[in-house]
């Protein structure tokens, strides 16, 4: 159950109207009161609430809302405690109704999931009497459910029309514009403080007057501030530990590179070792006997078996650390019209031309 001073909820009762939550109000909603316990609210530059702050200074988690209002989670959701589901008021500033998932906005109710009114304009502006602050929501809001106060702060005349309009309806429930949030035009009288910032594409916070402000909207303001601060730090703790994360994954690969490095000249000396140990073992294998005598044919092997094909002499070969007779004959300075022989009486293996009768003994025993 929920008591109301004029357009705001002030008081909420239980079932048994025993005093559950009060709400302290100035130009806006200060903070909640749930027994001895005092939650502030903190609004960023739009006027949403995005989070609050208790007596003891201890956070709440913080809402996440895109342009139109929907919201997307609790942010810091560890972060326990009896308000975390129970405030009401979100987007805009404005009391959410969690049955009806709607936001009150005093002459009708808004549908963020659809972006539109409930109800039709019940002083029917404009063309579209269900859009949402004529679609743009990043930079207006509409407390009243009938004008942006975007519309209201940049029309002078703007009270006479409402005065008027109250005349004619006298029905619908105006509502002043909220100084803290919406941009204001321009003051000639002397004011307290005077920033400049924006939200999504072109929201300005221009200066608050004394006249217009009050104590209340500085606070809020100064409350604004503070979470901006809060989360600018936040964002900075976040990009220094993706910095972090960054380094090290930049030193396990600079590590990965070394070892692939040493691997690769193991293996580059590996291969050397081989390289050099077959052609030692081909030198060894290959090498001409030390006192041949080619062209004389004087010596000759005792028992000669020919090696009749090709098939044959080349595994002889191979035996021998080459890659086939061809290779063999040309290590010996011949060629093809040398026939290879082995000696059946002590496997030694000789080379004989045909034409000339010239025996070669390579000196190489099977």
């Amino acid at each position: 159950m929920h008591i109301w001073d004029n357009n705001d909820i002030v008081l909420e009762l239980t079932e048994r109207h025993q005093l559950k939550c009060r709400y302290i109000r100035a130009s806006g909603l200060i903070l909640q009161s749930i027994g001895e316990n005092r939650f502030y609210y903190i609004y960023n530059a739009h006027g949403d609430t995005v989070r609050q702050i208790d007596q003891n200074k201890d956070l709440t988690p913080e809402y996440i809302y895109d342009a139109f209002g929907n919201q997307y989670g609790l942010k810091d959701s560890t972060y326990v405690m009896l308000l975390a589901d129970s405030n009401p008021f979100r987007y805009c500033g404005e009391y959410f109704d969690t049955d009806t998932e709607e936001l009150y906005l005093r002459n009708r109710n808004y549908d963020s999931r659809t972006g539109r009114f409930t109800q039709e304009d019940p002083i029917n502006s404009g063309d579209n009497w269900y859009c949402y602050c004529d679609n743009n929501p990043v930079n207006c809001s509409d407390p009243s459910g009938c004008l942006t106060q975007l519309q209201i702060a940049n029309d002078p005349n703007m009270k006479a029309k409402i005065a008027a309009m109250k005349a004619t309806n006298p029905t619908v429930n105006w509502v002043a514009p909220a100084p803290s949030v919406i941009p204001q035009a321009a003051s000639s009288t002397p004011s307290i403080a005077s920033s400049s910032g924006s939200v999504g594409t072109a929201i300005t916070v221009t200066a608050l007057s004394p006249t217009t402000a009050g104590v209340g909207a500085i606070t809020k303001r100064l409350a604004e501030i503070s979470a901006s601060l809060i989360a600018l730090l936040a964002f900075l703790g976040d990009l220094l530990l993706v910095g972090l994360c960054v380094l090290s994954v930049a030193a396990q690969i600079y590590s990965i590179l070394q070892l692939l490095q040493r691997i690769n000249a193991e293996l580059s000396k590996a291969k050397e070792a081989a390289k050099e140990e077959q052609t030692t073992s081909k030198d060894i294998a290959g090498s001409t006997p030390s006192n041949p005598n080619p062209g004389d044919d004087s010596e000759k092997p005792k028992s000669p078996r020919k090696i009749k094909n090709n098939k044959e002499a080349n595994n002889i070969a191979k035996n021998f650390g080459y890659k086939d007779a061809h290779a063999l004959k040309k290590d010996f300075g011949v060629g093809s019209d040398f026939n290879m022989f082995v000696d059946t009486t002590d496997g030694s293996l000789w080379l004989q031309q045909t034409s000339t009768n010239v025996w070669i003994n390579t000196g190489l025993i099977g």
